[in-house]
């Protein structure tokens, strides 16, 4: 797929001012999605101080850990870094060796597997999300 033939848009769930300020302060977004072509990619974004705490953390309590998938790594957590991020990536077909999004009535449906799934219902967390409740950021 040629870069000139790509139309990209990117979405969050939640694009407050509330909600960008503590993600930012948290140094994490997960509600983030890449619309390419008609299909739809989560991703997660990390900026680079957050991703150094939490594998710290991790190591220290569990000694491993399993990088996330669709994830990206930002200096810091701004809406032009995030962006930025995510059309480099395009750029460098980086969506090409990802799973995108099952869209079904008009949900995008995240791309869990059992576990995750059986996990994210345990918890009471949302496995999909109405996609005429996003927001566009690009």
């Amino acid at each position: 797929m040629s870069d000139e033939s790509l139309t990209i848009e990117i979405y969050v769930e939640d694009n407050t001012q509330d909600k960008n300020l503590l993600c930012k302060t948290r140094g994490f977004r997960r509600d983030v999605f890449v619309k390419i072509n008609n299909m739809f990619y989560k991703m997660s974004i990390f900026s680079y101080q957050y991703l150094k705490q939490y594998l710290q953390n991790q190591y220290t309590l569990d000694k491993t850990y399993c990088i996330e998938s669709n994830l990206s790594i930002v200096r810091s957590l701004t809406t032009k870094n995030i962006i930025a991020s995510i059309l480099k990536q395009a750029q460098n077909h980086y969506f090409d060796g990802i799973k995108e999004c099952i869209i079904k009535d008009g949900k995008i449906l995240y791309p869990l597997d059992n576990l995750s799934y059986d996990g994210f219902v345990e918890q009471n967390w949302a496995t999909s999300v109405s996609i005429d409740k996003l927001s566009r950021l690009y």
